[in-house]
């Protein structure tokens, strides 16, 4: 944002304030201005216009061992909440949180719960003592593509989407504040940019392997959603092409590496059934087939990471989901194989925070609403 006039100046300043301080909590007036690259009487003379309105709360004095302890400032955490929704693949999360990230309430449902979408959100809202009124950001995790005017969604489960639609008619019909709907995989590597204090990089990919496989872009900091918000959609890319008479079928990533694909792919290879567990459980007995049917899933996965880091010239990729916990060891060896692949190095990890996709609905919220405020 180019600031204009001397109130785009002073609201581009204390927007820099609260972003600073949900970044690194409570601080004193002047590492904020060394922080935000400000001169210490702006950053007093806004941090007092911030108190007045009630975003900010003197919190007590520094811990500094030489001169004056300084007064320490922080979001005024109880003037809004943030409520986020993670619709997964397996289950519905709800996540209520106050403006400096810290957790009021959380639940989690089941889709064949006989509970209705109004009751999961008045029950949130009890859970955590909080009215309506409070929310000022409601952000919903969706496992699909979505359009850019929010008309639109595509999820690879259909049997869902009923629910799914209803309580994001409830959310709408609930609370005065606009309901926010991005990509689960999206919002869970803001989660973990965010919050995973081994990541110091500006540039991160970030893939699951689960139910359906996807992936998210961060470039520079900030994160690729791409044209039509598709970036990342790393399940589309074809790996395989098998001949058969006059058609040429291509498979996909997700069609060799998703769970369903992984067990439809032992069945092929072991000719019976076998629930994911077992065979895990297998590999860990090192059972041939299933030893060599490991192997082809490493080399799919990492030709797709070896191919998309190459083009995007990212080192850094985080792999999560359930098909990551076939081996505790997984990302190591996919990390050696992409290595062996390209020429450019490669690291490899597992993600570190769990519910991901539910603390980035939380972040971007509190991000969002800051943001929003002066609008």
């Amino acid at each position: 944002m180019v600031a204009n006039t001397q109130t785009d100046v002073k609201v581009n300043n204390q927007k820099a304030i609260l972003m600073f301080l949900t970044e690194h909590g409570a601080t004193s007036r002047a590492d904020i201005a060394k922080g935000i690259s400000s001169s210490k009487p702006t950053v007093s003379k806004n941090v007092e216009e911030l108190i007045e309105k009630g975003l900010l709360v003197e919190v007590g004095k520094g811990d500094n061992s030489l001169g004056k302890k300084s007064l320490l400032l922080d979001i005024n955490k109880e003037f809004a909440y943030v409520l986020a929704v993670d619709l997964s693949k397996n289950a519905i999360r709800f996540r209520l949180c106050d403006l400096q990230g810290g957790e009021e309430a959380f639940m989690n449902y089941q889709y064949d719960t006989e509970v209705s979408a109004l009751e999961m959100v008045n029950n949130l809202l009890s859970a955590g003592k909080i009215k309506r009124d409070s929310i000022g950001k409601v952000v919903v995790a969706y496992p699909g593509v979505i359009a850019h005017n929010g008309q639109y969604y595509l999820s690879a489960q259909k049997e869902r989407e009923t629910l799914r639609q209803e309580l994001l008619t409830v959310l709408r019909q609930t609370f005065d504040c606009a309901v926010i709907v991005k990509n689960d995989i999206n919002l869970a590597i803001l989660a973990e940019k965010a919050y995973n204090e081994e990541l110091r990089t500006e540039n991160l990919y970030y893939m699951s392997f689960d139910a359906g496989v996807g992936a998210g872009i961060m470039i520079h900091g900030r994160l690729y959603e791409g044209d039509r918000n598709a970036a990342g959609e790393v399940g589309f890319i074809l790996r395989n092409r098998s001949d058969s008479g006059n058609q040429k079928s291509y498979q996909t990533l997700e069609e060799l590496v998703s769970i369903s694909a992984i067990l439809e792919r032992y069945k092929d290879a072991a000719g019976e059934s076998a629930a994911f567990d077992e065979i895990a459980d297998k590999l860990c007995q090192r059972d041939s087939r299933t030893v060599q049917l490991y192997e082809a899933v490493i080399e799919d996965i990492s030709v797709a990471i070896s191919n998309v880091t190459s083009v995007l010239d990212i080192e850094t990729v985080v792999l999560d989901g359930a098909v990551m916990k076939l081996s505790k060891d997984m990302h190591r060896d996919i990390e050696e194989r992409v290595n062996a692949m390209s020429p450019f190095h490669t690291t490899v990890l597992p993600a570190g925070i769990n519910t991901a996709a539910l603390r980035g609905c939380n972040y971007f919220g509190i991000q969002l609403f800051f943001e929003e405020l002066w609008k």
